[in-house]
């Protein structure tokens, strides 16, 4: 009789500890997978903040011209349109520099100290600028040296909906430097050709001479 109530003993025994065994297992394995878990979240959350952003939206500062409209935009943006006028490249048409259909959205300029602010010009002065630039003969060869004293940048959107930055920038005896710029996710900013439709020349940086532009910039520095 006592070995039988010694043998019931033992196996109750046994079965509490195979129970609890397997218990301590079962968390064992839950503690695992919840671990695992979190390791991939944090590894997808590291992920994510590591990837490069673009953006086209007006918060973006990853681009250059998205950099410039942060500064501050026009109270209206100052469209541009002809029949002789490309949809996203400006060109040199007879000698004369050409802007494209499109619309500029922004005037920012960069003085000598290199600190840049938006200038809400008016209209009517973007205008001037512009016909100004446009009036005047226009050189693929350079014989001006920038005088750093100043450089207006054009936030310019094209009727293809894209942007390009158009710099000016002053050189000695009233003559401007002119580059052209598109967005670029890698490099901020890349230089785009300006191209002279009779000769098919194309240009990373054009000269032009113009009192009037001087006029222009000299008031928006002042």
């Amino acid at each position: 009789m006592r070995i039988k109530k010694f043998v019931a003993i033992t196996m109750i025994s046994l079965l509490l500890l195979t129970g609890c065994g397997g218990n301590d297992q079962k968390n064992a394995t839950q503690q695992e997978s919840q671990t695992q878990d979190t390791v991939n979240d944090q590894n997808e959350s590291t992920a994510q903040t590591n990837t490069p952003e673009y953006s086209n939206s007006t918060t973006s500062q990853n681009v250059a011209s998205q950099y410039y409209l942060s500064l501050g935009t026009l109270e209206k943006e100052v469209e541009l349109e002809g029949n002789d006028r490309d949809f996203d490249e400006v060109e040199i048409l007879n000698g004369k520099l050409i802007f494209p259909n499109g619309a500029i959205q922004s005037v920012v300029i960069k003085e000598s100290d290199g600190k840049e602010r938006f200038i809400q010009a008016t209209e009517q002065e973007v205008r001037n600028l512009i016909n100004a630039l446009e009036s005047v003969d226009c050189s693929g060869t350079i014989t001006a040296t920038s005088d750093k004293k100043s450089e207006v940048i054009l936030v310019y959107k094209t009727k293809d909906t894209e942007y390009r930055t158009v710099s000016i920038e002053s050189a000695e005896n009233n003559h401007y430097l002119i580059r052209v710029k598109e967005d670029d996710r890698d490099e901020f900013a890349e230089i785009e050709d300006i191209s002279d439709r009779n000769s098919e020349q194309d240009y990373d940086v054009v000269q032009v001479k113009s009192q009037k532009v001087s006029e222009i910039i000299n008031h928006w520095i002042e």
